[in-house]
């Protein structure tokens, strides 16, 4: 229990209020191990390199640091272009060293990454490193090339070539590889495009020996990482990739809610997780990334944002930011950490808790606001401690050395804004701990000579610490002096030398001694600019017609004056006219690059006394045609088992004579099978591992250095009991399906088990399609789409007369739309008559439609489905009074089309979480079914009015799927229990009526809501209509009923709703069967109680915003009782009447509703 306990301070005889907070840990409950915390390897061109190594000697040995992300040298600066500016060679299996920057990586390595390894291993720790590469379309790193974007196998090679260079010429061994930095962030890389990446890079790791895995997703925040690459369906449940992830990482710009599915997903996998980036860290950030994610590696992005490097402090170290309050984390709950159970009972006094080496690691976190607190602590490992803290992100201060005992309890104050650290002491004396040692001054200017010299230590015993100071470095003819210099603060003079000078100061206690350098440079006047970047951008590749780029200059005053900039043109390519747009500004935009070749721009830094200049040459290139595959071939086509190989072989050519690349990769095989391909990277490779019966599609992607081209080969491995392939060759005008010479085999496929495999990507002439009609009655397993085209051109099965019988082998048949043709209005449309013999499954996995207009037969089912991010298939068949199966729709689905009912014999169910689109037929199915989750819209350019019963199982959404202010009506009976959202926004503007019936339940009592709710981003344009004037939507009540409408802004009008009560309540009671929010306005249009005699009632305290029946009691003795409560029922419901009982009913389509004693009731009553 908490207690609040005042006491006196001794400064200035003032009160103040401190908190006690009871503290728990439980050692015996453990969490994530700590791996290591990490930084980015960049450091500001204009630091010195003695700063560079002072700073990662402290960042090691004293901030916790371990582990450093290298990005490898791209974009196209002043010092520096992409490690891989070509494709180096046209082999994705070999690295031609000569095509990659290895000099500016060699230098960045020996100058950044060295250093850190050394100084980790000098200390006995476990050095990691990570690559990371970064490709930003529309910044300054720009997109990344075709050959990287398009082929595996040359972004493994770019890979490979990283982690073999680190490895084989500087001794490094990565411990992770991220397949691109904050995947999805301006760059194409996708879940499903990092997938295959993944899976081709992973074993050529393993096989040159290299234990480094795959960081994923490295997206830029969290819930994007969640969403779309951990838990998104595509690769959730890859395992082959999963494989070779070691560690799952994330950014932190952005929404944050998904760290704990992060964590789960990770831990379910035996992965660690990991924060790598985030520009604005603070303790609350590592407080939830250690607690919520439980991350084992925590990193922070620029270290320049905890240490002053950016400035005139480019040669001495001066912490900023949060540096302290992490160091109290981070120095002590070093790697092999692990956290352990800790709670506070006050809030705001947030714990983190840790073993190691049997003893425990305490941060108490009391900076969220100035309250002091007492922190009683218990569960902790008896033993001599350390006590630290950090006040108002000040430098840390030791508080001397604490006793646990065996109870393992201990009291410590913690000062508001500070952040506390309990640590294990090792019982002999430690060496001090240098704060702070610098120059008074960050540089001098003649003729000034003199600065003051500093330090500051804090030492873990509180013994008494000594300070001496010595000149150590000075420019030849220089006589510095010390004025003090056994004292922390000592005067220098006698700088009168221009140059650089150095000054060693020894920081001792009685037992040890450190010491450190404090540098100061002497200028004679004023220093030129410093230009610290020079790139260009957008494109940082121009390629013709393209004939523009951007430039950027960042330059640094170390006067802090202010700087103009001035841009010119020093060389172009003959017949190029180039012109810069704004020559004055850091940002220039470059036009008419007309001509290819070099162009040199020269920039100068003005800072009002002097100049700095640089040049940067940015090169165009002519323009670039596709690669052609002009043909791609399997040999052979079908195999027979046990045989198991086959040549894949194709014909490529590039008319820009660029280098080409191929790849061949699987695109579809059966479950099972292990593909070995002998040449991936060759136009012609052996395959191998055909061994399990079925179809095997392999893709050729080839790229040169701008674009690629993809083509599908089809390798069929049949063990005598699988179906067929029957290849429809290329036809180029319109052709009988009994027309022998457009088949591959020479025959036309007509019997059971045939697989019809077209390709639009072969097909000519003229025209939207090619009508290929079946002329005779045939049977087929499948009917497979396959190609990409760009011209438009699509097969059309036609013919009304003869009939196509759809039965498998396996007791399915299938219709498979894996074509892609954009300028297409589908890839494939089916309009002859249709014969099920087997269930059919329909399937889309590309962005192209596939249309079924075609008339069925059979009682087998339909089930319609499509890939992720898929075009939904249509089926638009016409009233098909033969077809008596059912229609599945468990993802995605469009439902009739020019036609006014569709499938009228058939059930329609879709879901649960499906999502429908309805055209213009008024009948879809006998009865359509809606699962909970399902999302039902219409069809782009429809006003659809569905006259089909619905039948709802759960919460349904109903919007709209195209602009414009279309009217959907519900004209059927819309029965079931759950929920109707009518969803309004994303700009459309759409009004739902249900003019029909409203019939809650199953069989019994249901509810149905009718809630009209406004989507993120969208406007209230829309509505629901619940009847119309002339045409009133019919309520069919059955005691216990219930309807009701929420989220309506205006009250309900009754003026459009009939009512009819079906079955009666117990005499004396009243049924609540309808609710409106916003209340109700008018009259029913009529109301007939038809199996019982009773009465409205509204207005009732506990049942406000209700409409109700009260069953009257029989007979007429109570006729009085039933009279008042009539006209109690007329007072507060002014515009609602009675019905009679000897009212006609409305003769208007419903389901019978009569069920066991109502229905006898009923028969007794009429």
């Amino acid at each position: 229990m908490k207690q609040a306990v005042m006491t006196v301070a001794a400064i200035a005889g003032l009160c103040s209020l401190v908190l006690g907070a009871n503290v728990a840990l439980d050692t015996n409950t453990h969490f994530q191990s700590i791996r290591a915390y990490g930084v980015w390897q960049r450091q500001p061109p204009n630091v010195t390199q003695e700063l560079i190594d002072e700073a990662i000697h402290e960042l090691v040995n004293e901030f916790g640091i371990n582990r450093v992300r290298f990005e490898p040298p791209g974009e196209n600066r002043i010092d520096n272009r992409r490690w891989e500016w070509f494709n180096d060679d046209g082999d994705p299996e070999h690295i031609n060293w000569a095509a990659f920057d290895t000099d500016r990586f060699d230098k960045t390595v020996t100058r950044l990454v060295m250093p850190y390894k050394n100084c980790v291993e000098a200390g006995g720790g476990q050095f990691e490193v990570y690559v990371s590469p970064s490709f930003f379309d529309t910044w300054s790193s720009g997109p990344a090339p075709a050959w990287l974007r398009y082929s595996a196998g040359e972004y493994t090679e770019y890979a490979m070539s990283l982690l073999l260079r680190l490895r084989d010429v500087h001794g490094i061994t990565a411990d992770f590889y991220c397949i691109m930095n904050e995947a999805g962030n301006v760059n194409p890389y996708s879940a499903t495009a990092i997938q295959p990446l993944i899976k081709t890079l992973g074993p050529r790791m393993k096989a040159a020996g290299l234990p480094t895995r795959i960081q994923y997703p490295e997206t830029v925040s969290i819930d994007d990482g969640w969403n779309d690459y951990v838990n998104n369906p595509a690769v959730r449940d890859d395992t082959q990739m999963w494989s070779h992830i070691g560690l799952v990482s994330w950014h932190l710009y952005g929404g944050a809610s998904t760290r704990r599915n992060m964590r789960d997903a990770a831990v379910s996998r035996g992965l660690q997780t990991a924060q790598t980036e985030f520009m604005a860290l603070t303790t609350s950030i590592l407080y939830d990334d250690m607690t919520i994610g439980d991350v084992s590696v925590w990193e922070i992005y620029q270290m320049y944002s905890q240490l002053d490097m950016t400035g005139a402090d480019y040669n001495r170290l001066v912490r900023k930011g949060w540096y302290w309050p992490f160091r109290q984390v981070l120095h002590y709950a070093r790697p092999g950490s692990v956290r352990v159970a800790a709670s506070s009972d006050d809030s705001q006094l947030r714990v983190l808790a840790f073993v190691r080496n049997g003893m425990t690691i305490v941060v108490l976190l009391n900076d969220l606001d100035s309250t002091a607190r007492t922190a009683s602590l218990s569960g902790l490992v008896p033993g001599i401690y350390g006590l630290c803290q950090s006040v108002n992100r000040g430098a840390y201060a030791e508080l001397g050395l604490q006793t646990v005992p065996g109870t393992g309890l201990l009291a410590v104050n913690v000062p508001g804004n500070t952040v506390l650290t309990l640590y294990p002491h090792p019982g002999s004396n430690l060496p001090p701990v240098a704060v702070d040692w610098k120059a008074a001054h960050r540089y001098l200017a003649l003729p000034s000579s003199s600065t003051t010299l500093s330090a500051a230590a804090r030492d873990p015993e509180l013994d008494p610490i000594t300070y001496q100071w010595s000149v150590k470095r000075t420019p030849p003819g220089a006589l510095a002096s010390l004025a003090t210099p056994n004292a922390a603060s000592c005067v220098a003079e006698g700088l009168t030398v221009t140059g650089s000078y150095a000054f060693n100061v020894a920081i001792s206690d009685p037992t040890h001694t450190i010491n450190r350098e404090a540098r100061i440079d002497v200028f004679g006047g004023n220093r030129a600019p410093f230009i610290v970047d020079l790139h260009s951008r957008n494109p940082i590749f121009p390629t013709l017609p393209q004939t523009t780029t951007e430039l950027r200059v960042y330059a640094w005053d170390m006067e802090g004056g202010p700087l103009s900039y001035h841009w010119s043109l020093t060389s172009q390519p003959p017949g190029a006219a180039t012109v810069l747009l704004s020559p004055a500004s850091n940002a220039c935009l470059v036009a008419g690059m007309t001509a290819p070749g070099d162009y040199v721009f020269q920039v100068g830094a003005l800072d009002g006394a002097s100049t700095s200049t640089a040049y940067l040459t940015v090169p165009c290139y002519p323009a670039s045609q596709a690669p052609v595959i002009s043909n791609a071939v399997a040999m052979p086509a079908t195999i027979m088992l046990p045989a198991s190989t086959a040549m894949l072989s194709a014909v490529t050519a590039d008319a820009d004579g660029d280098v080409l690349s191929h790849w061949w990769s699987i695109k579809n095989m059966p479950d099972g099978a292990d593909i070995v391909f002998s040449r991936p990277g060759s136009n012609c490779t052996m395959v191998s591992g055909l061994a399990i019966p079925g179809a095997y599609t392999f893709t050729l992607t080839v790229v040169d250095r701008n674009a690629f081209a993809t083509r599908d080969v089809t390798v069929v491995a049949d063990d005598g009991s699988i179906e067929t392939n029957f290849v429809l060759m290329a036809p180029g005008d319109d052709r009988n399906w009994s027309d022998t010479n457009i088949w591959l085999h020479g025959v036309f496929p007509r019997d059971a088990g045939d697989i019809v495999v077209i390709s639009n990507g072969t097909i000519g002439g003229p025209g939207p399609f090619r009508a290929i009609t079946v002329d005779a009655d045939v049977t087929v397993g499948a009917v497979r789409v396959t190609g990409t085209t760009s011209s438009g051109l699509h097969v059309a099965l036609a013919g009304a007369a003869r009939k196509m019988y759809l039965g498998g082998n396996s007791g399915v048949a299938t219709i498979d739309g894996m074509a892609y043709s954009p300028n297409a209005l589908v890839q494939l449309d089916i309009a002859n008559r249709l014969v099920l013999l087997s269930d059919l499954r329909v399937t889309i996995v590309s962005q192209s439609n596939l249309r079924i207009s075609a008339e069925l037969e059979g009682a087998s089912n339909v089930h319609l489905s499509s890939g992720a991010g898929a075009i939904r298939p249509r089926l638009c068949s016409g009233p098909s009074p033969n077809f008596t199966g059912t229609i599945y729709v468990p993802r995605r689905g469009w439902l009739g089309e020019n036609h006014g009912s569709m499938c009228v014999n058939a059930d329609v169910i879709v879901g649960p979480h499906g999502n429908v689109e309805l055209g213009v037929a008024t009948n879809v199915g006998r009865r359509l079914v809606l699962h909970t989750g399902t999302f039902v819209g219409t069809a782009t350019g429809t006003a659809p009015r569905i006259a089909t019963p619905i039948i709802v199982n759960g919460h349904v959404t109903n919007n709209a799927t195209d602009v414009g202010p279309r009217v959907m009506t519900w004209a059927g009976d819309v029965s079931g229990t759950g929920a109707i959202v009518r969803g309004i926004g994303n700009g459309y503007d759409r009004t739902n009526r249900y003019l029909g019936s409203i019939s809650p339940g199953f069989d019994g009592a249901g509810q149905l809501v009718f809630r009209k709710q406004t989507m993120a981003g969208g406007t209230a344009g829309g509505t629901m209509l619940l009847g119309e004037a002339g045409d009133p939507l019919l309520l069919n009540i059955e005691d216990g009923d219930r309807i009701r409408v929420e989220n309506f802004p205006a009250p309900l009008g009754l003026t459009t709703l009939d009512v009819m009560f079906l079955t009666p309540g117990a005499p004396g009671t009243t049924s609540w069967f309808l609710y409106s929010e916003s209340g109700f306005a008018g009259a029913f249009n009529s109301v007939n109680f038809n199996v019982f005699t009773g009465h409205l009632a509204s207005n009732d305290p506990a049942h406000v915003n209700w409409i109700g029946a009260a069953v009257m009691p029989e007979p007429a003795a109570v006729f009085c009782a039933g009279v008042a409560a009539f006209a109690l029922a007329r007072s507060v419901l002014p515009g609602i009447r009675r019905g009679s009982r000897d009212r006609a009913p409305r003769h208007r389509a419903r389901r019978s509703r009569c069920r066991g004693h109502g229905c006898i009731l009923r028969a007794l009553l009429l």
